[in-house]
């Protein structure tokens, strides 16, 4: 192995008190073609106290070529070391549940797994663009054609089967849950269906929601395992009694009262065990609510009226008189339970507020309780809905303490296309779970914070931002640098902070375009967002002038997040999915940009782990050529909508949609 080669197998650095850098463990093939090289990065920043504070995030499974130094492709994994079988012909993969043996010759491209078909299969291109030899060329050929291999992955010491496997990389029949078309495209652990435009719809592991959650339980325990949870502190308060007096929309005084009985409150104990479990799901296993719990036994006897004889119960309702018995700044949220009173309109089902109206020092949620015999579970309605308002307390916390704006509101489901039947999931729990496990960074949830002096609200424009500009330097969190490119794995754990924000005259200057814009537009409130690159120069890609809501999904300057009109039935997802005018890429190419990045991508953040080391490219790869991310407001209601941003060649000829760019 050449020098070259063997210096990027590096160990951490020490930065005085916690380490940083890259480590990697490799292996090289029986006939020398090729270095299986894994391993993790380290990096350590102080905290507001002046302590190192340390994280560490995989990146994954590389394929090196020896001769030239340049890494061919990447493989999602945690593990920490890899070697091959005895006989040679298989690569192992060693972790602390075990070892992932991944079939394929290992002196070809190890194909023969179906995670690896079409990831580490890298384009017959070598770095240069040249076309590689004969060998390369019928070796891939052969991986290509070979059996169909049972998928098996390893999650918490025990085997389980993959939820998806398919023949090859380039295509062929797909084999997985029933139900699953031939359009199912296979990517890492899980798929996407393709859309009837040719385009991807979302990631899945499994189909539908009550198939998938066991596998978001299982990761998040393994994750969970390997680096603890950040713990959130939460007191569920149970209102067992409200006896209040309210007026009716015709301004008549009337009693509102309720009781809980014992098998009442215990309902309420259980919901909101599931909803502890739902946060620890979707947050990967980064967070671990820490509950307390309190039974009012005096009665409530206030409600917060919202006009029209409507009427809620909010945690300052509840604690009326005895708000002794929530502990100052010391709890990250409140969650309270109350049953509907007879005889009143309810305002709301449930109701959030910020830290800034709250109660000594928290927000809080609340909701009324109901359907009692519904059983209980991740998909039951006061769990999800207890979700969807302890979410409005993130959203603030993550605006008005940690100063990150991107990050999205529970209320943005359809400006970024969901419905709330979306992936065989109720309630629009499809949203959630993509808001937080992929909208949202994993490293967000480990720092997730109630405590701090609150910035001013956002619309004060500029005191905001010199504010949140001296909260992220007081917290001593990396900054990122100004590069041109950035690595995906190296950045994905917390792309949010360690990207830049790009604006307009950003992408002028990577493309050359003197007068290239970003515009958003929607139909109206509560409806889907449409990006539009905007130039008037002439580029050298597909390009839709005119309105960009009615411009037919392709592959070009326009990316939809589409939905259907009317959502499809929970147990029908695969017609929403495959009918949906969503997509996944935006694309313009400049002539007056350098070859080497001269095609301007903008990609869908909850795709983009799968389909940026699919893409197929001409010299870097897409995975390194990432650039930043464009946050945006929705034109309605003022959301965060956010895209990540890549520069790379596609070649010739490009791609004419968004499967033939990643070989799919």
């Amino acid at each position: 192995m050449p020098a070259s080669a063997a210096g990027r197998l590096t160990k951490p650095a020490e930065a005085k008190s916690g380490s940083q850098g890259v480590y990697r463990q490799a292996v090289a093939s029986p006939d020398g073609s090729r270095v299986y090289a894994i391993g993790r990065e380290f990096r350590a920043w102080k905290n507001d106290g002046g302590m190192w504070e340390t994280s560490d995030a995989p990146i994954g499974l590389q394929l090196i070529d020896p001769q030239s130094g340049l890494r061919l492709s990447t493989l999602e994994s945690d593990a920490h070391r890899v070697t091959l079988s005895e006989d040679g012909a298989s690569v192992l993969l060693h972790g602390w549940l075990g070892s992932t043996l991944l079939g394929g010759p290992t002196g070809a491209v190890p194909g023969g797994h179906p995670r690896l078909s079409g990831i580490l299969a890298h384009d017959r291109r070598d770095a240069r663009g040249a076309r590689r030899p004969d060998h390369a060329r019928r070796r891939r050929t052969r991986v290509a054609a070979g059996p169909r291999e049972a998928a098996a992955s390893l999650v918490c010491g025990r085997r389980i089967h993959a939820v998806f496997r398919r023949t090859n990389a380039r295509g062929g029949r797909a084999i997985g849950p029933p139900g699953l078309p031939d359009s199912a495209i296979g990517l890492g652990e899980g798929f996407a269906l393709a859309t009837r435009w040719r385009t991807f719809s979302r990631w899945q592991r499994a189909l539908t929601g009550r198939g998938e959650f066991p596998l978001l339980v299982e990761d998040a325990e393994r994750q969970a395992a390997q680096r603890p949870p950040h713990p959130h502190r939460v007191l569920l308060a149970i209102v067992r009694r409200i006896e209040a007096v309210v007026a009716d929309q015709a301004g008549r005084r009337t009693p509102a009262a309720s009781e809980m009985t014992p098998g009442e409150i215990e309902y309420c104990r259980g919901a909101f065990t599931e909803f502890t479990r739902l946060v620890f799901a979707c947050t990967g296993g980064a967070l671990r609510i820490e509950a307390t719990e309190l039974v009012l036994e005096e009665p409530a006897r206030q409600l917060s009226s919202i006009g029209k004889g409507r009427y809620w119960l909010s945690a300052a309702n509840a604690f009326a008189g005895r708000e002794s018995m929530v502990p100052p700044d010391m709890l990250d949220s409140i969650a309270v339970y109350y049953k509907l009173p007879r005889g009143i309109v309810p305002a709301l089902h449930g109701g959030a507020v910020g830290r800034d109206r709250g109660l000594r020092g928290s927000a809080h949620f609340s909701l009324w309780v109901s359907h009692w015999n519904e059983p209980l579970g991740p998909f039951n309605r006061t769990v999800i809905a207890s979700l969807h308002e302890w979410l409005h307390n993130v959203s603030f916390y993550a605006h008005r303490v940690m100063g990150e704006t991107a990050v999205p509101d529970c209320h943005a489901g359809e400006e970024y296309g969901y419905g709330d039947s979306d992936g065989g999931y109720p309630q629009w729990q499809a949203w959630n779970r993509d808001l937080m496990l992929r909208y949202t960074p994993r490293e967000f949830w480990r720092r997730l914070t109630s405590r701090g002096r609150l910035l001013p609200p956002e619309r004060l424009g500029f005191l905001f931002s010199l504010a949140r500009g001296w909260r992220t330097h007081a917290a001593g969190s990396p900054a990122f640098d100004r590069r041109v490119f950035y690595g995906w794995y190296t950045v994905a754990a917390d792309w949010m902070r360690r990207l830049p924000a790009l604006e307009d005259g950003d992408l002028r200057r990577i493309t050359g375009l003197r007068d290239l814009r970003v515009e958003l537009r929607q139909s109206g409130p509560n409806s889907h967002v449409v990006w539009a690159l905007r130039t008037s120069v002439p580029v050298d890609s597909p390009y839709a002038d005119g309105d960009s809501l009615r411009v037919p999904p392709a592959l070009d300057n326009v990316l939809s997040l589409g939905r259907l009109p009317a959502p499809g039935p929970v147990d029908d997802p695969v017609a929403a999915y495959t009918g949906a005018p969503l997509e996944s890429i935006a694309w313009i190419r400049s002539p007056r940009a350098a070859r080497d990045r001269r095609d301007l991508l903008l990609v869908r953040v909850d795709v983009a782990p799968w389909l940026l080391p699919r893409l197929r490219v001409v010299g870097r790869s897409a995975a390194d050529s990432v650039v930043g991310y464009l946050s945006r407001k929705d034109p309605s209601e003022g959301h965060p909508v956010n895209l990540l941003v890549a520069a790379v060649d596609l070649g010739e000829p490009p791609p004419g949609d968004e499967l033939a760019a990643c070989a799919a």
